[in-house]
């Protein structure tokens, strides 16, 4: 890379000398241009002389512009005078009017010697590595990159006195365009709204989980005490089936059997439909008799309907 930037350095400066020999006038063209647009526009002002080289300028319509013009000093009372170094619209109309050389008025930067003097000095050619000496000492090679360990750093360390960046704003402090939210810092870790619609959100969730644990427990007891109702009322109906075979004739089976179906029918309606009155009272029996811990959970009902 710098190779190739001191061969264009040499090249340009050598077409840049040969160049400027040739040009003809004092003035550099592109400054001479805009000589040629201050003085078209000197036609617009009026130029009267005072005395050792001072002028007066008016405009042409009659307005109440005026400025001072010092040649001597390349001077003018707008000060584009000074500050460019090229004669401004007032100072030409002076010019013009005292049939002055502007190539005299214009700053000793824009003019042909001073850019001769620029690139007088000459940037030499250099031979190649196959001609450079050979020394005893070993070549110098850049050095072994390693590669740092972690996540690459993006951003730039900033100065002490610098302002440190503020965060993404939050979309709440975008529509109500609040001074204060965006003094403070407002963004979208530190967004209020959004605390709060996190809290709803996860009590939401919560409540909904201790739903579904309240059906669950719910189900599975009632599940247990319809399965010990169910079987208490089976081993009483066998054993009032008992009694009957016993007591009466072995002809009369069809009385057993008819009892036999009652028994039946009656478990079945506990299993489906308890009585209000004694659900609770049964469920307590049920549950002390095979040592059971029954959970009394809030309901908006009274009644326990066991499904």
């Amino acid at each position: 890379m710098l190779e190739d930037i001191r061969v264009y350095i040499m090249r340009r400066w050598a077409d840049n000398r040969n160049q400027i020999i040739k040009y003809p006038r004092e003035v550099l063209p592109r400054i001479r241009i805009k000589v040629e647009k201050q003085a078209d526009a000197s036609g617009k002002w009026v130029s009267t002389y005072a005395s050792r080289d001072k002028y007066e300028v008016t405009s042409i319509h009659g307005g109440k512009e005026k400025f001072v013009v010092d040649l001597k000093n390349h001077e003018c009372s707008c000060r584009k005078f000074q500050l460019s170094g090229i004669p401004c619209a007032h100072a030409m109309t002076c010019i013009r009017k005292m049939c002055f050389n502007v190539d005299n008025f214009v700053a000793n930067c824009y003019k042909k010697a001073t850019y001769s003097e620029c690139y007088q000095h000459v940037v030499y050619p250099v031979n190649g590595p196959n001609l450079w000496e050979k020394t005893q000492f070993d070549d110098v090679l850049p050095s072994i990159y390693r590669k740092s360990i972690g996540r690459p750093k993006l951003k730039r360390n900033k100065a002490a006195d610098e302002n440190p960046t503020r965060g993404g704003v939050s979309h709440e402090g975008q529509n109500q365009k609040c001074s204060y939210y965006f003094a403070r810092g407002h963004n979208k870790r530190t967004c209020s709204k959004k605390r709060k619609v996190a809290a709803t959100s996860s009590a939401n969730k919560v409540a909904g989980s201790t739903r579904r644990a309240s059906r669950i427990i719910s189900s599975t007891i009632s599940s247990t005490v319809s399965s010990t109702i169910s079987s208490q009322a089976s081993k009483q109906s066998q054993a009032a089936a008992k009694k009957t075979t016993a007591s009466r004739p072995k002809k009369k089976s069809s009385a057993n059997d008819v009892s036999s179906q009652q028994s039946q029918a009656t478990s079945k309606k506990a299993k489906l439909t308890p009585s209000n009155n004694n659900s609770g009272n049964q469920l307590k029996d049920a549950a002390k008799h095979n040592n059971l811990r029954v959970l009394v959970l809030p309901s908006p009902s009274k009644h326990v309907s066991i499904s």
